[in-house]
């Protein structure tokens, strides 16, 4: 029978397959709210982006490429998911 010291816990198991996943819900979340704010995202270069009075258009910048990074998330989870099997055949090992 397993020990349950021997088990990875589930929030970890969680980290290891879907923090690319929360990356990019957070700047998904971040290109929207400046989009609702009037600022333009996209390819062309950094666009001007006034933000509580600052310009920001070069910090939100990198966001145009979200959908690049999207599959990134998508080929990352195969990868996790391995690397979750090699941590828990360690723990068990040892």
């Amino acid at each position: 029978m397993e020990d349950k010291n021997d088990r990875v816990s589930t929030s970890l198991a969680l980290l290891v397959v879907l923090w690319p996943a929360g990356l990019w819900l957070i700047g998904f979340f971040v290109a929207q709210l400046a989009r609702l704010n009037g600022c333009r995202i996209w390819a062309r270069g950094p666009e001007e982006c006034l933000f509580l009075g600052t310009d920001v258009g070069e910090y939100i910048y990198p966001l145009w490429s979200l959908g690049f990074y999207l599959m990134g998330v998508f080929l990352w989870i195969p990868i996790g998911l391995i690397l979750l099997g090699v941590i828990r055949f360690i723990r068990r090992a040892s």
